[in-house]
């Protein structure tokens, strides 16, 4: 996570979205929709970081989802 998100909030961002919606251990927990305005943050910040390790990398995953 250091390596990938510089700005400690960011990545704190990230941390807690990233573990608090892979561990649905019960159902109503399941059921829960995220914020969808962490959820824009947290993908942009995640595909930033893609970007900023690997620009070729980025540049063709996103050819292959355009």
């Amino acid at each position: 996570m250091d390596r990938l998100f510089q700005d400690p909030v960011t990545r704190e961002r990230v941390w807690k979205f990233v573990n608090y919606y892979s561990h649905n251990t019960t159902m109503a927990r399941s059921l829960v929709v995220p914020d969808m305005s962490e959820c824009v943050f947290v993908v942009g910040a995640c595909l930033g970081a893609v970007k900023a390790w690997n620009q070729t990398y980025f540049e063709e995953l996103v050819s292959e989802v355009s």
